[in-house]
């Protein structure tokens, strides 16, 4: 069997034109361009939340599944407090340390759709989101990544068929892949 996009084996989750993987856009006008000012505004995956930060602060966040708890960095800050958002509205406690947002329930509230997860207060400039952990309401680890402001031409994120366009005699499990 083969991995998909998500890396699940023998899975059905691919690529869509957004380059979201589980995605369903399929009209490549829909892929951005808008300035990202809500969590609303992060891209839709059935299999994929999404964490972006804003210049004050604000953690937003777009999820797939119920949020039971999460943990996260952010690069290249020093992290005095986090307050606000669906964590405190959903009765989260929110700690840090200098550089990671704690949040969890005691009481098995959780966090849905998409928002401002918390609103981090830090010294310094804020390069990203990193060592994201984000569990549902049983500890059960949802996937989630970063949202960058905009996507390194060079990374290599594609599919396999992509790839043999822009490299020859690309194989997998020992089959050639055609490039069409």
């Amino acid at each position: 069997n083969i991995e998909d996009c998500a890396g699940e084996c023998g899975g059905d989750a691919v690529v869509d034109v957004c380059d979201v993987c589980g995605g369903g856009e399929t009209d490549p006008d829909n892929c951005g361009g808008s300035e990202i000012t809500d969590g609303c505004d992060l891209p839709n995956s059935e299999t994929t939340g999404y964490l972006y930060l804003l210049d004050d602060g604000s953690v937003l966040y777009k999820t797939f599944s119920l949020i039971g708890g999460f943990q996260f960095t952010i690069d290249g800050v020093t992290i005095d407090g986090a307050s606000g958002g669906a964590a405190q509205d959903a009765g989260f406690l929110v700690s840090n340390s200098s550089t990671q947002i704690l949040g969890f329930s005691l009481t098995g509230a959780t966090i849905d759709g998409c928002g401002v997860l918390t609103v981090a207060n830090y010294e310094g400039e804020a390069t990203g989101i990193s060592g994201i952990i984000i569990s549902d309401a049983i500890g059960n680890q949802l996937y989630f990544e970063y949202y960058p402001d905009e996507v390194d031409p060079f990374e290599f994120n594609q599919s396999t068929q992509q790839t043999a366009y822009f490299f020859e005699n690309v194989t997998l499990n020992g089959n050639p892949v055609d490039p069409e």
